[in-house]
């Protein structure tokens, strides 16, 4: 692996480039991530005004990405398969690589030396801008490969450290990412910038997949089936929701098989949609945005709650509690404060795991944090939202 990444170097080195008037902003985290980042990426177009703005995104929020006002090109990326496939790779950076940008910023804290420092080296830019961050996301890439991961760990970011003309400070400290955003501005771009409320800064279309009548949002999918509460849980749930209510299933197409086991259980003769794995992101959003309320699993759609300002229950895992739930917002109204999600959680002492739990090694069994949460205490929180 090491000889492919020095061939593709030196090969990319041969590309002619042209140099342009613009900056190239880096995201190409995944939707929740990005959503959370809505907040800062509009200093951008504030602080180069003159200047041609590139978003390059993961392919999987194109959809938003293309839609902000804040940026005049978006490139998306598919993150998979520039890490596995190699002609999609190469094809990518011969095509980035004919390009010299003024500056390429990366905001990326967790940084993965395979990914976004590669695309960093890669890259044709008068300043390459970074986070001094970790290396999380390296550790779990070598983690599967190599018995010492942390020392390999060490040297890679120490190497790629190199890559950046300029990093950014960050605290060691653990922070909630919307002030760990907020760090990077202020110490990049706005010494007074203060995180808020991330908003959608365009108008959503409406979808016709919106019931006619009230209606819940129940997203019952997470990126890993071991944050997925069980199924049956939402028996009692359901119970407990106004019955005026219908209920609208959401999730991606791998949630399909959960909807066969929410078929099993006793909904009271409710009117409920199924619309997993049947809706754009645009109309996700949409209709998250006229619930009356959600009940969603730790994945992107708690932060599209926020977005959309509705409120919302989200049943938390203990693996990056305070990194990426519950919010905490610099400057906030109490007006903004009812969309905050209502943090449904069974505080264990081996949170903060990074996903390595102790307690299960397969990749379905739902972790004990998750497991442990009960009916009653996300039907508290309905009620917290209903008060």
């Amino acid at each position: 692996m090491r000889v492919f990444y020095w061939i593709e170097y030196v090969l990319l080195k041969l590309i002619p480039f042209k140099k342009e008037n613009s900056v190239l902003i880096m995201r190409i985290d995944f939707i929740g991530d990005s959503i959370v980042w809505l907040d800062s990426a509009k200093e951008f177009k504030k602080h180069f005004p003159n200047k041609h703005l590139v978003l390059l995104c993961n392919v999987v929020w194109k959809e938003i990405a293309e839609n902000l006002p804040y940026f005049d090109e978006v490139i998306a990326v598919n993150k998979d398969k520039l890490f596995k496939n190699i002609g999609y790779r190469l094809k990518f950076f011969i095509t980035l690589k004919k390009r010299k940008f003024e500056q390429i910023i990366s905001m990326v804290y967790s940084r993965d030396y395979f990914v976004t420092d590669l695309l960093i080296r890669n890259m044709q830019a008068d300043k390459k801008i970074g986070f001094v961050g970790n290396y999380e996301n390296t550790e779990k890439s070598l983690r599967r490969i190599l018995p010492n991961y942390k020392q390999c760990s060490f040297k890679l970011k120490k190497k790629a450290d190199r890559f950046y003309t300029k990093l950014v400070e960050s605290s060691p400290e653990s922070l909630m990412e919307l002030s760990r955003n907020a760090e990077f501005i202020r110490n990049y771009l706005n010494p007074s910038f203060q995180s808020q409320l991330p908003v959608v800064p365009f108008q959503i279309p409406v979808s016709n997949q919106i019931p006619e009548q009230d209606y819940i949002v129940i997203f019952i999918g997470a990126s890993t089936l071991r944050r997925v509460w069980n199924i049956t849980n939402y028996e009692e749930i359901i119970k407990e929701i106004n019955p005026n209510y219908e209920i609208v299933l959401c999730g991606g197409k791998e949630d399909e098989p959960l909807y066969e086991e929410f078929k099993k259980i006793n909904t009271n003769n409710r009117v409920v949609t199924n619309l997993i794995g049947k809706t754009t992101l645009l109309e996700l959003f949409s209709i998250i945005k006229y619930a009356k309320f959600i009940i969603t699993n730790e994945t992107s759609a708690s932060h599209i709650t926020v977005a959309v300002k509705t409120p919302s229950v989200c049943i938390l895992a203990g693996a990056h509690y305070k990194r990426f739930q519950p919010y905490i917002v610099e400057n906030i109204t109490d007006e903004e404060k009812k969309y905050l999600p209502k943090i449904a959680n069974y505080f264990m002492d081996c949170y903060y795991c990074d996903h390595i739990c102790k307690y299960i090694s397969d990749k379905k069994t739902t972790y004990p944090c998750i497991a442990k949460i009960s009916p009653q205490l996300v039907i508290e929180k309905i009620r917290e939202i209903e008060n």
